[in-house]
């Protein structure tokens, strides 16, 4: 058996250009391919291109080495000064300002003639226009376009040196067949979707190298916002590296196939590819899943006939979630590959013994879709690197042989989607409950392509009327896959009351149906209808304005007034919160309505109006009604990272512009909090993580022992001396016991028994108690998104949010519906002079649960509140 990780020599390129010092030897070598590629009239030969270990000191493989993001641009400016196969852009920054780089590599041919071949692509992504014959010329003369993309998920190290090694190949190869390759594709690669992330690790690694930490995880999210989930974000586009990806890849060039560059964990097979396990989501093209498993079955053939042992397909993996797989609703193909890891960068001893299975496979045990076994042994980062350099290869020769095949599939699939008549279209009534919310939808399909027009005029459909303004979806279009997948609502296979749970379990969550999230109705219609309409092309509010002049303007509790309320609070404007209903000159001004005086609350209230669409009327008296300042939050940062903690950052930053402070162990375990905050917010994380965090001897002792017991003490005393404790999902489990509250959690420890309550990941119906101020703002009934968190049976306090009967689920699955019906999502509970609020559901969920988002922000906001105004009380009627 071959062993698919050779040792190599140095080249003479490297042995002439090393240098002691990196950066200089960087230097140099960008200036000396600058010099060659400027006077070369064709592709330089492979002695002119610098290799990798050129510029970055290592070869890209060995073992303990990475390299930041700089030195990784440096080598790529470098290549594409050499070689005329290579182009490089920086598209724009990332979260944190790094450049995200694109890489296109096609033969010197292609390349000088890269727009009209672009815009060719184009022309077949959307057939309905061309004319009779243009399509086959097309089909005839184009080139397949596929993607590489790599370094999504930050500790899988392997991905971002793997593109440097490859990109080299193809820019520096004289073999045949990928010459031929290069040919008849262009290659968009994308060397990392998340260089902050590359950064964190290496500098990370570069720390704890020579200690007995060396090889460790850093004790962090490795993307600010999204940690992990940051390929889950492919059908919100809520990041900076997601827009970046799809405005300059996708619309671009509207790939045939993306292969998406992943590791796994290390005691499973040694790679993954397709096919998928069931299900999948069902708007795929039945074309584009038959071509997927082809394609990767080939793939997998091929590196096991060339040695490549413990390759797998068929197993681990499904395709039901959109997040990850934007092209699959493009005309495209996603090709997953997942390779085993190492410790980070370094090696890993696994015996055959200690390979564990998973879904489809057992890496112990031959079987049809695995039938090389790997040995165990010592895994190496350069193991990682050989694999996923030998499956890019690979599926570029596979592609590229059939290019023909892959345009005629494109143009075939997007034909039928432009043909789309079920349902005939999707209707968004108009004005919304939260106008931000309305302009999110919008963006969010007019990213994915999708074209939206807008009614001029009442119309009838289906029986039922709607007025001017309604966002009309109409699927007769080629990226009507994507608008069904995010508008209709999901029913996961086999999960209903009285099944057992599901194996495989889901993968990844069940539910993507984005205008529940966002508060959002959608009215789906089957039959055609008649109305005027007219394009819409950019998501925008409509302008609020100010209707009368008044002592104080009154505006609305929504999302943009939320927004506002965060403005006028760091001018230091007084904010009041009505806690009753109101009317002033037939106008009626519900419960929850804020008030501002002053005129910097008129200025900041004009801009708004403008900027986020929020309305405001004068009135001449304030009913009841409690005063605001800015809330002094403490957001809990565990060194378990937790993803709905960098998903609340973002609600914070980005949706809410809310001001608040990280809160580390450390500083929890040493009290005296009361005086530091109003409200303390523990995220969706296990109890076991909170209470004991990484294990003493694991990480440098800063980073070890979690909350322990003096946290939670002190925890305990903040609450008791007024402060008010919000915990999201599971850490609603760590109060529930930690302080000793009476209520029951319906969900908790169900999933072995014989009627279990299992919700991975859905959408549920939930009923507010709309006389609590938590719920000012809000309908009386709200989807929420739940993610097996706690359900509450409460023998004290005050239960905000309840399921609805007789069966909860919206969209997605759902095991025990029955039995959490009527049951608590959300509780209020007095303890001490404090409040603890359980969320036993996800209020920020990836940035996309909009609709329940105030419930989060109202607590944060009340806790800070003055005593009202009028007659003494409570904020909460608990008491």
């Amino acid at each position: 058996m071959r062993s698919p990780r050779d040792s190599h020599r140095p080249s003479d390129w490297l042995l002439r250009r090393a240098n002691p010092s990196l950066r200089a030897a960087g230097a140099a070598v960008l200036a000396a391919c600058l010099s060659v590629g400027a006077s070369a009239d064709a592709t330089p030969p492979a002695s002119s291109c610098p290799p990798p270990e050129a510029v970055l000191g290592f070869r890209p493989g060995d073992d303990g080495r990475l390299a930041d993001w700089s030195v990784v641009r440096t080598y790529l400016e470098a290549l594409a000064s050499a070689s005329r196969r290579v182009r490089l852009e920086s598209v724009g920054p990332t979260t944190e300002g790094r450049p995200f780089l694109i890489v296109t590599i096609t033969s010197e041919g292609n390349q000088r003639q890269l727009e009209r071949i672009r815009q060719d692509n184009l022309r077949l992504a959307d057939p309905r226009h061309l004319a009779a014959g243009e399509a086959e010329r097309l089909v005839e003369g184009g080139r397949v376009v596929l993607a590489m993309t790599y370094g999504v998920h930050s500790t899988e190290v392997g991905g971002t040196l793997s593109a440097l090694r490859f990109a080299h190949l193809l820019a520096t190869t004289a073999e045949p067949a990928l010459v031929r390759s290069l040919e008849n594709a262009v290659v968009v690669l994308v060397p990392s979707l998340n260089p902050d992330g590359n950064d964190r690790v290496a500098a990370w690694a570069r720390r704890q190298k020579g200690t007995p930490f060396e090889g460790t995880e850093p004790p962090e999210l490795c993307h600010r916002y999204a940690g992990h989930d940051i390929n889950r974000d492919g059908y919100a586009f809520l990041l900076d590296e997601t827009r970046l990806l799809v405005r300059h890849l996708h619309d671009r060039w509207r790939p045939q196939v993306v292969h998406d560059v992943h590791q796994m964990g290390a005691f499973g097979p040694r790679m993954f590819l397709p096919p998928y396990l069931e299900p999948w989501e069902p708007n795929v093209d039945p074309a584009l899943r038959d071509a997927g498993a082809a394609l990767g079955s080939s793939v997998a053939d091929g590196m096991t006939r060339r040695g490549f042992a413990g390759i797998v397909t068929s197993a681990l993996f499904d395709a039901w979630s959109p997040a990850r797989a934007f092209v699959h609703t493009h005309g495209g193909v996603r090709i997953l590959s997942e390779t085993a890891s190492a410790r980070l960068a370094l090696p890993r001893d696994v015996g055959f013994e200690e390979l564990r299975a998973g879904p489809g496979v057992d890496p112990r045990t031959r079987a049809i879709n695995f039938p090389l076994l790997w040995p165990g042994g010592r895994w190496r980062i350069g193991d990682v690197v050989e694999y996923q350099v030998e499956a890019s290869r690979s599926l570029l020769e596979t592609v590229a042989a059939r290019r023909r095949d892959w345009l005629q599939r494109f143009l075939e699939v997007n034909r039928r989607a432009g043909s789309s008549r079920k349902p005939y279209a999707f209707l968004i009534p108009t004005p919304p409950r939260d106008g931000l919310a309305l302009v999110e939808l919008e963006r969010v399909l007019l990213t994915g392509g999708v074209e939206l027009w807008r009614a001029t005029e009442a119309f009838a459909a289906e029986g039922r009327s709607f007025g001017r303004g309604t966002i009309v979806v109409l699927m007769q279009q080629p990226w009507s896959a994507f608008a069904r997948t995010i508008l209709e609502r999901q029913t996961y296979p086999g999960m209903a009351d009285g099944a057992p749970l599901p194996s495989p379990s889901p993968y990844d969550v069940t539910a993507h149906t984005l205008p529940l999230l966002l508060g959002l109705d959608v009215v789906t219609v089957k039959e055609p209808f008649t109305s005027r309409l007219e394009p819409v092309t950019e998501a925008s509010v409509t302008p609020g304005r100010a209707r009368a002049l008044g002592r104080y303007l009154a505006f609305g509790h929504d999302g943009a007034g939320l927004v506002t309320v965060a403005r006028l609070l760091r001018e230091g404007v007084e904010v009041r919160w009505a806690l009753e209903e109101s009317v002033f000159r037939g106008h009626r001004f519900p419960t929850g309505t804020f008030f501002v005086a002053g005129e910097r609350g008129r200025a900041i209230l004009t801009a708004a109006g403008v900027e986020l669409g929020v309305d405001s009327e004068g009135v001449p008296a304030l009913p009841r009604s409690v005063g605001l300042v800015r809330p002094r939050v403490g957001l809990y940062h565990s060194h378990v990272p937790s993803t709905d903690e960098g998903w609340m950052r973002y609600a914070f930053d980005r949706q809410a512009e809310l001001s608040y402070l990280p809160l580390l162990d450390a500083e929890v375990r040493s009290g005296g909090l009361r005086s530091k905050f109003d409200v303390l917010v523990l995220p969706d994380q296990g109890p076991d993580d909170l209470l004991r965090g990484h294990e003493i001897g694991r990480l440098p002792p800063e980073f070890t022992g979690g909350l322990g017991l003096a946290g939670v003490s002190a925890l305990r005393t903040f609450v008791e001396e007024g402060g008010w404790l919000v915990s999201v999902g599971r850490s609603s489990r760590f109060v529930l016991e930690r302080f000793g509250l009476p209520i029951d959690d319906v969900a908790f420890g169900t999933e072995r028994s014989a009627n279990p309550v299992f919700g991975p990941g859905c959408i549920l119906s939930g009923r507010l108690d709309t006389s609590h101020p938590l719920a000012h703002g809000l309908p009386r009934n709200v989807a929420v998104w739940y993610d097996r968190g706690p359900v509450f049976a409460s023998r004290q306090g005050r239960t905000v949010l309840r399921y609805s009967g007789p069966n909860p689920l919206l969209s997605g699955g759902l095991l025990g519906g029955a039995q959490i019906a009527s049951r608590g999502g959300l509780v209020e509970v007095p303890f001490g002079s404090g409040r603890l609020l359980l969320f036993g559901f996800r209020p920020a969920y990836r940035g996309q649960a909009r609709g329940t988002l105030p419930l989060l922000l109202n607590a944060l906001y009340l806790s800070a509140a003055s005593a009202p105004t009028g007659p003494t009380g409570s904020i909460s009627a608990g008491d």
